[in-house]
């Protein structure tokens, strides 16, 4: 079916001038204005998505392993490149960008202790080690301390033995002010603390925040 358009309209005028008798049309009538029903096409959305990483209202597990996941695989970057140039090169960024002191020496020391292992002991590509949260001791937008398991399954090939009278703590604490610089890390928070815990030890009693 075709929709009436400005070609039947002219023929509706025709035939009101034909009505007439042959008498010419009213020079001073106005013909109607065809009216428009077509609907404005919506303008697209602009709306940005959702950061991942803002800090919640409610800080829970779930939101704290998206951070940990982020953190650790700038982490795993920086294992891979010591393990493919068998140099530590302590201007790298990828360190700086994830722990905070003394915590960042710490995983230098880590590095250069990496380089006198065997490199067959990892995985051909390694990948990240996976954290995941088992409780939350602290949660709050100032300091973040959890008690986590540390998977390294895709980092090596035989992964050590769970200790079951240990646990390992993690707490993270707002990141500073980047002054413009280049960061990798997407998230507001870096490791102020990542170390393994005695039974009798309380992580409230090791958490470097409140």
């Amino acid at each position: 079916m075709v929709r009436p358009g400005p070609f039947v309209l002219c023929l509706t005028l025709l035939a009101g001038a034909c009505s007439g008798g042959g008498d010419d049309p009213d020079p001073s009538a106005t013909p109607p204005r065809p009216s428009s029903t077509a609907t404005p096409a919506p303008s697209p959305s602009t709306t940005a998505p959702a950061d991942p990483f803002a800090i919640p209202e409610v800080i829970d597990a779930a939101y704290v392993n998206r951070v940990l996941a982020a953190l650790y695989a700038i982490h795993g970057d920086a294992v891979r490149d010591v393990l493919r140039t068998r140099t530590v090169d302590p201007r790298s960024s990828k360190l700086s960008d994830v722990y905070a002191e003394p915590q960042l020496s710490r995983e230098f020391e880590g590095l250069i202790r990496l380089l006198q292992s065997d490199p067959n002991q990892f995985r051909d590509s390694p990948g990240n080690r996976r954290v995941t949260v088992v409780s939350l001791e602290i949660a709050t937008p100032r300091c973040i301390v959890a008690t986590v398991e540390a998977d390294f399954s895709e980092v090596v090939v035989v992964p050590p033995s769970d200790d079951p009278s240990s646990r390992d703590l993690v707490a993270l604490m707002p990141a500073p002010p980047t002054g413009g610089r280049v960061t990798q890390n997407p998230t507001p928070w870096m490791v102020a603390l990542a170390r393994v815990i005695n039974p009798d030890e309380s992580p409230l009693e090791k958490a470097p925040c409140r």
